[in-house]
C-alpha cells in the first residue's frame, strides 16, 4: 500500500519484492485495499453494551444540542415539539442498538453451544 502513495511500481512494472507483475499484482494490492478497510470497519463495530451506551450518549448531547437550537429558533410550542423529537429519535435509536446487541449475543451463545454439541 505505502508503495502505490509513494509513486511505486505500477500495474505493469515489475516489483523486486513481489514475484508478480503486471495484472496479478494489482489484483493483489486490491485485495490489500479490502483487507485494510475490513480492518478499519471492525473498529465501528458495536460489541458491547458499553460501547452502545457511550454512543447513545453521544447520540444524546448531539440531539440536545440541536434541540436546544430549536427552541432559540422556534420559540413557543414548536420549538418545544422539535426538541422533543430530536430526545425521542435518541430513545428509538438506543432501543434499536441495545436490541441488536443483545440479539448479536445470543446469536454468538446459540452458535457456542450449537459448536459443542455438534463435537
Amino acid at each position: 500500500m505505502s508503495a502505490l502513495l509513494t509513486g511505486g511500481p505500477c500495474v505493469n512494472q515489475c516489483d523486486a519484492h513481489r514475484p508478480v507483475c503486471g495484472t496479478m499484482f494489482a489484483f493483489e494490492s486490491v485485495n490489500e485495499r479490502v483487507w485494510m478497510f475490513s480492518k478499519i470497519g471492525r473498529l465501528f463495530v458495536i460489541k458491547t453494551k458499553w460501547e452502545a451506551y457511550l454512543i447513545i450518549y453521544a447520540l444524546a448531547l448531539g440531539a440536545t444540542a440541536r434541540g436546544s437550537d430549536y427552541l432559540t429558533q422556534y420559540p413557543g410550542f414548536g420549538g418545544k415539539l422539535l426538541f422533543l423529537a430530536c430526545t425521542g429519535a435518541v430513545f428509538l435509536a438506543g432501543a434499536k442498538i441495545l436490541d441488536c446487541i443483545r440479539f448479536e449475543q445470543e446469536k454468538r451463545e446459540a452458535e457456542a453451544t450449537e459448536a459443542t454439541i455438534s463435537n
